[in-house]
Parts: C-alpha cells; sequence; structure tokens
C-alpha cells in the first residue's frame, strides 16, 4: 500500500513539518507499506531565520503536477497538522479535496482541532484523529 504524506509545510514550524513525514515513513515501511513524501528531494519551502518563505526549489506547475500524480498512485493520504503550525495550509486542502474526488480514503491528525471545522475537511475526511500515534 502506498500512502501519500500531506499536512502544511509552514515555515513558522519546517522541522516539524518535515520530521513527521521521516518519522511516517519508518513506521509504514514496518508495515510494509509506501510512504510518498511530497518534500522528497528538497521540494519544501526555503526559510529565513525569521520564518518567512524565500522561495520554492521547483516551479508551481511541476509541483503541483508531481504532486498530483503522487496522490493518485496512492491507496491513502495521511494528513498531519501540527499544532505549532500557524497557518491553513491552502495546499494540503486541495490535497484532500483531491483525494475525496478520486476516492482515496484521507485520515487527518489534527491535534490542535486546526481544520476540523472546515467544510472541505468535513466533506472528504474519512477518519480523524487528535494525534499522530
Amino acid at each position: 500500500m502506498r500512502v501519500y504524506l500531506g499536512g502544511p509545510v509552514d515555515p513558522a514550524s519546517l522541522d516539524i513539518c518535515l520530521q513527521w513525514r521521516l518519522d511516517a515513513e519508518a513506521l509504514l515501511a514496518a508495515h510494509s507499506m509506501t510512504a510518498v513524501n511530497p518534500c522528497r528531494d528538497g521540494r519544501h519551502p526555503v526559510a529565513r531565520d525569521d520564518g518567512k518563505i524565500t522561495g520554492m526549489p521547483v516551479p508551481p506547475h511541476e509541483l503541483v503536477r508531481r504532486d498530483k500524480a503522487d496522490i493518485r498512485s496512492c491507496q491513502a493520504l495521511l494528513v498531519y497538522w501540527p499544532a505549532e503550525t500557524a497557518k491553513r495550509g491552502i495546499g494540503t486542502t486541495m490535497e484532500i479535496a483531491l483525494a475525496g474526488e478520486w476516492s482515496i480514503p484521507v485520515i487527518l491528525v489534527d491535534p490542535g482541532g486546526q481544520v476540523a471545522d472546515h467544510p472541505w475537511v468535513q466533506v472528504y475526511v474519512t477518519e480523524r484523529h487528535s494525534d499522530i500515534d
């Protein structure tokens, strides 16, 4: 089974947003599942010390094209929304909607309760959890 690792890549918590994906890759591999990490190959925002994004390493159309292909190739979408995330992730909401439209189950982990009330999340998320464990 292939599982896409969705979730905001917020520069205010970039380390958290990247580390959970590495942890999930190891956990899923231990259960004979393959994690698809959209931040692989350094494809995540470049942030300054003050947390502002300075740029993306690839053009937007290339990033979206690859993410869509990755989501379509998976049997599930695991979304982690860290409580430390400073804003709602527009791209992550798009990933949730695409997965839902393509009948791919979406598992949301939202410890801060930041997005559970969002209409698109309510419609497309299959399961909700408050902690990553």
